[in-house]
This record gives structure tokens, sequence and C-alpha cells, in this order.
């Protein structure tokens, strides 16, 4: 986010050197090209950050529930009676 404000401030600072004649405008278009490039390819970035740390899972609770509920069903099977064993 930090990189993007930069950029953004480079933008308006090379919009204020046009206006006081320190640049051209053909230079103010190379300025705000690559601003523009750099702050897309920081947002497509932080896009795909937030969608990674969303899609992260701690599976760790998952996996303990279905063995603990793995190791109960073998144990119902040997305290069950032969008629349950058979169903």
């Amino acid at each position: 986010m930090k990189e993007i404000e930069n950029l953004n401030k480079k933008m308006r600072k090379a919009q204020e050197r046009l206006s006081n004649g320190f640049i051209d405008g053909s230079d103010l278009k190379i300025i705000k090209l690559e601003s523009e490039t750099g702050i897309k390819k920081l947002e497509d970035k932080l896009a795909d950050a937030l969608i990674a740390k969303k899609s992260n899972v701690n599976i760790e609770p998952i996996a303990r529930q279905a063995i603990e509920r793995l190791s109960r069903t073998d144990n119902k099977h040997y305290q069950s009676s032969t008629y349950q064993k058979k169903s």
C-alpha cells in the first residue's frame, strides 16, 4: 500500500512540475504511464495476497476431528453385538 501511495505522490508532483513549467507534457506522460503501470502491478499483487490469505484454511482441527471419529468407529465395532456387526 505504501508503494502505491508513493507512486500516486510521484504523479501529483509531476503534475505540479508541469504546471510550474519544470517539465513538459511528454515528460508527464512518461511519468504517468510508469506510475500507472507500477500501481496496476502492485494492486494485482495485493489482490492475489488477499485471495491467498482468505483461502488459507487450517486443516489441523478438521483432521484431528476426522481421526477421532474414525478411532471411535473402531471401538464401536468391537463393543457391538454380533447382530449389530452384521448390519
